[in-house]
């Protein structure tokens, strides 16, 4: 419900978050209104989840840049037909369109770096810091955050202290390889708690095109299928794996493939 959004009901600097934390509200936002939202926020977990989940969203789905693409799309989209609409609904009353539009111009602009500075004030947040998420090579994979998935380099604003979550996410062929920067472990899924401004890069290596897909040994003794290994190629053309050497944990237990 988008009826006080947008700067329709509010100007861009509304503290909406101081307002609606008090146990003692006014309509809309009195004290049962609030309290699921209040309560909540008494779990350490969950508020760090929330505070991840907003500076992710303030620095992508609700970026000021992105807002301007999706807002001109639409306004592309409606602009045609907004003389009739406001004609048939007598719409004269509620001002030129352009004027809507201009506000909400004016409220995407304004609106991230005052919530921002507002959430650091609730929730006793002392900086912010520039931080930089990138991927190697570009296009063999993306990260996953909590509420948000980056294939591109991803430049945002964090809030220092608060955990960001990261997952590798390897595009068909590609696997992870490593991190770089922040002193990551080389997993796939790990949370970096940054404190200074940070660049972070998602290696990824390509797959092998060959894998291990199925291995039978020690069969059963009334159902005996031999030991044996089945290799996949997930290459798309022919693939010659003569050379390739199989092996358990002696060495001496080997076996070449011919050409």
């Amino acid at each position: 419900d988008l009826d006080h959004g947008l700067g329709a009901a509010a100007e861009a600097d509304h503290e909406l978050l101081t307002e609606i934390l008090q146990p003692d509200g006014d309509p809309p936002q009195d004290s049962y209104s609030t309290m699921v939202f209040r309560k909540l926020l008494d779990s350490e977990d969950y508020r760090l989840r929330f505070l991840g989940i907003l500076q992710e969203l303030m620095n992508a789905t609700l970026a000021t840049d992105r807002v301007h693409r999706f807002l001109d799309a639409q306004v592309a989209l409606l602009e045609a037909e907004i003389p009739r609409h406001r004609e048939h609904w007598d719409l004269a009353y509620a001002g030129p369109w352009s004027e809507h539009v201009a506000a909400v111009r004016d409220f995407a602009d304004q609106r991230s770096p005052l919530l921002r500075a507002g959430a650091m004030t609730v929730f006793g947040l002392a900086d912010t810091l520039r931080f930089t998420l990138d991927i190697q090579p570009p296009a063999a994979g993306s990260v996953g955050l909590r509420a948000i998935q980056v294939d591109s380099t991803w430049q945002a604003i964090l809030f220092a202290g608060v955990p960001v979550d990261l997952e590798a996410l390897p595009a068909p062929g590609w696997t992870f390889g490593h991190w770089s920067g922040g002193e990551l472990p080389d997993e796939a899924r790990v949370t970096l708690i940054p404190d200074e401004e940070l660049t972070v890069t998602a290696h990824f290596l390509p797959a092998p095109q060959v894998i291990i897909n199925e291995v039978n040994y020690h069969s059963a003794d009334d159902f005996d299928a031999g030991d044996w290994v089945e290799l996949h190629s997930r290459a798309l053309a022919p693939l010659d794996i003569g050379g390739y050497v199989f092996k358990d944990e002696d060495d001496d237990h080997e076996f070449t493939i011919p050409p």
